[in-house]
């Protein structure tokens, strides 16, 4: 990005992107203000440029455009290292503010927040999609069992949040796993971001529409795809067996959208084998029997088989019993 368009880039996005907090009561106002370090600054952008500005109430030294921003209150960096800075923020899944109750992804397409009473975490006020960061490694690492060869290969589709859910309460940061919808447009496969399930040590809930999680590996050699309920299950059993192909989670329940967005991924992807690894349950037998019916239907010629953890509820407890040296 040049100079002059991350001048335009929305300062409240970026401010929120390392811990701030917008008043939502200015959301729709010409001047916004944020709360950051505990102190409110004023954001507003110019009309007749574009550009983002801001300034503190209390300190008058600290206010200007957003290069000012980052320069004063995040990193002492240089121009060409905020332009790379704000690029990376920019990234593929960047995501504005909240307006009321939406939230708007890159490609202009908006989706309601799904309030969950059950999680209120994630029901509460959203901030912009990030990288693993290194101490995230270590902590999803020392979480799920999962080792860093494991986290490198899908951390393309691993994000983080920062969530506040209210002033007085500390800052959370999830774990977020971004649900793609599929299409067909002039004869390609298409793929966007719907929404994106949200985990964390003791919740998990989902923000957007529901569509598929998932990642290639190593699919020169392979275009079998290996279906689960969990984004964890999946790398957990990728992990253990190393598998090339395909990696689907479903995040939890399946609907018509995503038995039409799968038969699209497998129908492309010209797969002829789909191994189902849902959990060692009645719960996973009956998602099995319904999903094997319904794609029957579609792709007479799929070879579908069932993968079940052995003494084990599912994938991820499976590695974690195997890391452990307990009886798998």
């Amino acid at each position: 990005m040049t100079l002059s368009e991350i001048k335009k880039v929305n300062l409240c996005s970026i401010i929120s992107h390392f811990g701030g907090e917008i008043d939502e009561k200015t959301i729709n106002f010409a001047s916004q203000k944020v709360k950051f370090n505990n102190e409110w600054l004023i954001v507003k952008i110019n009309e007749k440029t574009g550009d983002w500005t801001y300034f503190d109430c209390r300190n008058p030294q600290n206010n200007g455009t957003i290069i000012d921003f980052i320069k004063k209150n995040i990193a002492d960096l240089n121009i060409p290292q905020i332009c790379r800075l704000i690029s990376e923020i920019m990234g593929e899944n960047y995501i504005e503010l909240p307006i009321k109750s939406t939230f708007k992804i890159k490609n202009n397409l908006e989706n309601e927040i799904r309030h969950d009473n059950t999680n209120p975490v994630v029901a509460s006020k959203m901030s912009v999609k990030k990288c693993l960061a290194t101490a995230d490694i270590e902590r999803l690492s020392g979480w799920r069992g999962l080792n860093l060869s494991t986290i490198a290969e899908f951390e393309s589709e691993i994000k983080t949040e920062f969530i506040k859910p209210s002033p007085l309460s500390p800052v959370i940061k999830n774990f977020c796993f971004p649900h793609r919808k599929f299409s067909i447009e002039n004869g390609n496969l298409q793929s966007e971001i719907c929404g994106y399930e949200v985990r964390n040590t003791d919740f998990k809930g989902f923000q957007g529409e529901k569509g598929l999680w998932g990642k290639g590996v190593d699919v020169g050699k392979s275009v079998d795809c290996y279906i689960f309920e969990s984004v964890f299950d999946a790398m957990s059993f990728h992990q253990i067996y190393g598998e090339n192909g395909f990696y689907i989670s479903l995040g939890g329940g399946f609907g018509v959208k995503q038995i039409d967005y799968l038969c699209l991924i497998l129908e492309r992807q010209q797969s002829q084998n789909l191994v189902c690894c849902f959990d060692s349950d009645e719960a996973g037998n009956k998602m099995s029997d319904t999903l094997k019916m319904a794609l029957q239907e579609r792709l007479p010629h799929l070879n579908f088989s069932r993968n079940v953890p052995k003494n084990a509820k599912d994938f991820n407890e499976l590695l974690q019993k195997s890391s452990q040296n307990l009886s798998i």
